[in-house]
């Protein structure tokens, strides 16, 4: 073999070596970056779901809110006001359902209305 083709071949082989290298330090910047973005995202999910569940058991504890909940003739104006504005507009939620200890809807409050209890299911299936 003359000694350019052996120069040749070995820049060659370099070449590729390079190349390769190359292609495997993307990948792994990629794989790194993709990580990265998955922690963020499932922090930012963890953060509001803990933001919300404060909101609510905020409300949950209220004294006053829990003995409107008791008694036998529901204040639909006080509900409105102090739960369902309330969450919707301050804290951003889209909907709002209050559940009895059997877990069936008592308060429903959505876009700015009461919803009647039945509607809990339509919603809850979606």
């Amino acid at each position: 073999m003359k000694p350019t083709a052996t120069v040749a071949s070995v820049v060659l082989c370099l070449a590729l070596a390079g190349i390769l290298a190359i292609l495997l330090a993307g990948l792994s910047m990629n794989s790194d970056a993709l990580n990265t973005q998955r922690q963020l995202i499932d922090n930012a999910v963890s953060q509001d779901v803990v933001e919300a569940l404060n909101e609510i058991q905020s409300i949950a504890f209220w004294d006053v809110a829990a003995e409107k909940t008791t008694t036998s003739v529901m204040d639909v104006d006080w509900f409105n006001n102090e739960i369902g504005q309330y969450l919707s507009k301050v804290n951003g939620h889209d909907a709002v359902w209050i559940l009895d200890q059997d877990n069936k809807p008592v308060y429903g409050y959505e876009g700015g209305r009461q919803l009647p209890p039945l509607r809990f299911n339509l919603t809850a299936a979606n």
